[in-house]
């Protein structure tokens, strides 16, 4: 019972996700604000850009998988970022 709790709230969860980020490929105008005062990675950090603002504090850290492994040529953010 509780298994199958999770697996439907996961699926919803999955769901509301590829919603929003569909939403942000169709380009749809939605007026969305993020405040970040922690740790973002990966999905939220390649949707800072799409969004309306963000406020930040000074204990925000933003990263991606990428940024450990040195390998800026086989990644994504060789195209996205200098040097």
């Amino acid at each position: 019972m509780f298994v199958e709790k999770q697996r439907k709230n996961a699926e919803f969860l999955a769901n509301a996700i590829k919603r929003l980020v569909l939403s942000f490929l169709d380009g749809e105008e939605l007026a969305l604000v993020a405040a970040m005062n922690g740790e973002t990675t990966d999905l939220g950090v390649s949707m800072v850009p799409l969004l309306g603002g963000v406020f930040t504090s000074d204990k925000a850290k933003f990263s991606t998988p990428t940024d450990t492994t040195n390998d800026r040529e086989n990644s994504g953010d060789a195209h996205l970022s200098p040097g």
